[in-house]
């Protein structure tokens, strides 16, 4: 039988948690508005498919951008998850909403999937924050669960990568240079990309563990459709 997490929560509680989502999700993406790579997110028509993700006006193809774990080991996103199902999230250590949030519910529907299923799906988390995060993303990203990869860059190769997935890049809130306590604004979707080594979908913010494993079945059995 699957089994999700269960949280009690009164009324009020969760009235001010959806409030609170929808804030934390506004201000993410909102302060990537200019960025033109995502004008087009914009314009995702209505729901034409049977999964709860937005279809991309147009496929995302993976990249080869040089990436790093923690360990310097060498990740290449194109290269290191050919046919898998891959669940891309941009976010920080640091973070003290978003990040952790997504990453426990993924965990969470992870478990949940069967095991050929989980061999065939790769979760990533992408750091934007590198100078506090190089030594500890990967082991970080782990807590959450020991098959999540995780992974940062430069800050020219973490630019280039998100542009490249028509991510807006992440901004550092850093009040003076020196500064080592600050916010990262990033994208607050995870970018969903099907066996075909192609993104179709973004995910918001606020997907359960019970969507996820339902919609993740569906990917890979590949019965997900578009409805001209």
């Amino acid at each position: 039988m699957i089994q999700f997490n269960n949280y009690k929560i009164n009324l009020t509680n969760k009235i001010f948690l959806i409030f609170a989502l929808l804030l934390m999700s506004l201000f993410s993406i909102g302060c990537s508005n200019e960025n033109s790579n995502v004008k087009s997110f914009g314009k995702i028509e209505k729901k034409n498919h049977n999964l709860q993700g937005r279809l991309l006006p147009t496929p995302i193809a993976k990249n080869n951008v040089p990436l790093q774990t923690s360990d310097g080991e060498i990740f290449m996103l194109e290269r290191d998850t050919q046919d898998k199902v891959v669940l891309l999230a941009v976010g920080y250590s640091s973070c003290p909403d978003i990040c952790p949030m997504h990453l426990s519910v993924l965990a969470g529907a992870y478990n949940n999937l069967p095991a050929n299923m989980q061999r065939d799906t790769k979760i990533v988390f992408l750091s934007a924050d590198p100078l506090r995060d190089q030594e500890k993303i990967s082991s970080w990203t782990q807590q959450f669960h020991q098959d999540f990869i995780g992974v940062t860059s430069d800050e020219k190769k973490l630019v280039e990568f998100q542009n490249a997935l028509k991510i807006p890049p992440a901004i550092l809130a850093k009040e003076t240079e020196n500064s080592d306590n600050y916010a990262v604004s990033h994208a607050s979707w995870i970018t969903v990309f099907t066996k075909d080594n192609l993104a179709h979908f973004i995910y918001p913010l606020g997907i359960t563990q019970k969507e996820w494993v339902a919609d993740l079945e569906i990917i890979h059995k590949d019965k997900w459709k578009i409805n001209n």
